[in-house]
């Protein structure tokens, strides 16, 4: 477990997690910035799982498993203040990410890249005609706001 607490200061979670929840509470009326942020706390906690299991070794794999368990379990006895917030649901997901947790191929890697850069670049070459668009509006006519409208919507 200490392990795992190590490894989100080791990363910087807290600091990501809490910007997070500042564009959360100012976009709080966007559902996709809360189903980001939600996304964004579960891949923390994967990365975290990851980086424990390698730690310990392939072979600890079970035992860490058993502890996270344990933990979750009904206390018989005080208990440390991160277990206090595990609960039943978490565990289970928690675990069953361990078992079928793999490493991203290249190829799935690749093609990820690929796809950011197509992305990326259509963004870029859009927001390029965009301001042609807009100085070329502003040279042609009067009435600077209707034209620029007109020619950065037309399809």
């Amino acid at each position: 477990m200490l392990l795992h607490e190590l490894s989100h200061i080791r990363r910087g979670d807290t600091a990501a997690c809490f910007l997070a929840a500042v564009l959360s509470i100012l976009h709080w009326f966007n559902p996709l910035v809360w189903l980001a942020f939600a996304l964004m706390r579960r891949d923390i906690e994967v990365l975290c799982e990851d980086s424990v299991i390698e730690a310990l070794g392939e072979h600890e794999r079970p035992g860490y498993a058993a502890t996270l368990l344990a933990l979750a379990a009904p206390p018989q006895t005080p208990r440390m203040v991160t277990a206090l917030f595990i609960s039943h649901r978490c565990v289970k997901k928690r675990i069953l990410a361990m078992i079928r947790r793999k490493k991203a191929s290249v190829l799935y890697s690749a093609a990820a890249l690929l796809l950011t850069v197509i992305i990326a670049d259509r963004m870029h070459r859009r927001h390029g005609r965009y301001t042609e668009d807009r100085k070329s509006a502003e040279a042609c006519s009067g009435n600077t706001l209707t034209h620029y409208y007109y020619r950065a919507y037309r399809i």
